[in-house]
């Protein structure tokens, strides 16, 4: 059995006199004087805005999504998925894909009034299907047209 330490001793000792096991002082909590309930309840306060604030943890790296290829190559989301992006003539063309994959897969239409295109993402087939056409211009892509 291990051997309990000095400063533990004396926090138990302290526990055991009813006083504040960090500086000895009388207690005004549970376990604190207060200058240590004080300093105890930012602490807390704090780790608690820093994990409210902070995304949520799972498999997927938080980086902004970008284009690395075109029609029928893979387009880089972030450093788990990619997807392949298909060019569709015609909104219906989309809209029958994204009726395939209802209830099948999870996905994302997104309709654009500028454009005025219809844009599937389905996670499930790891595809992006859109009637906007895009290219490759000196890197940046930009759209051509419908």
């Amino acid at each position: 059995m291990k051997e309990i330490s000095r400063q533990r001793k004396w926090q138990l000792k302290m526990e055991s006199q009813g006083r504040c096991g960090i500086c000895g002082k009388k207690l005004v909590t549970k376990n604190y004087c207060q200058k240590h309930r004080i300093r105890h309840s930012k602490r807390v306060l704090a780790k608690y805005h820093k994990n409210k604030l902070a995304p949520p943890k799972h498999n997927m790296k938080w980086v902004k999504s970008k284009w690395n290829k075109v029609e029928g190559d893979l387009v880089k989301r972030n450093k788990m998925i990619d997807f392949q992006y298909k060019h569709l003539n015609t909104q219906e063309e989309v809209r029958k894909h994204i009726k395939e994959c209802e209830g099948r897969h999870t996905q994302q239409a997104i309709y654009s009034t500028y454009h005025d295109a219809l844009t599937q993402v389905c996670f499930g087939c790891r595809t992006v299907r859109s009637n906007i056409k895009i290219i490759k211009h000196n890197n940046p892509l930009t759209r051509v047209g419908n």
